[in-house]
């Protein structure tokens, strides 16, 4: 199935790099590549994630504390955010 990432779900992945880099560039290139591959399977099996809502999922990250939420369309899968599986949802206080 075809593939977007929203420009937040880049923004948040480059988030996470920004701050991985500065601790350990290795372990920086080790998330990335595990967000790559996690966006492969999500396309090859858009219902794998847990759904959260109507047309909403959740993956989480094999061996990786982050979570990928996407939204399944007839025509692709689009990735709208990627955050700490730790952090609160955005909107919560």
């Amino acid at each position: 199935m075809k593939l977007a990432v929203t420009p937040k779900a880049y923004a948040d992945m480059e988030a996470i790099r920004a701050y991985l880099i500065g601790r350990s560039p290795a372990a920086a290139g080790r998330v990335g590549a595990a967000f790559l591959d996690a966006f492969r399977i999500i396309a090859e099996h858009p219902n794998i994630g847990r759904q959260l809502a109507r047309r909403v999922r959740r993956f989480v990250l094999p061996r990786y504390p982050y979570l990928v939420f996407y939204k399944v369309t007839e025509a692709e899968v689009q990735i709208l955010a990627v955050r700490h599986a730790a952090r609160r949802p955005e909107g919560e206080a």
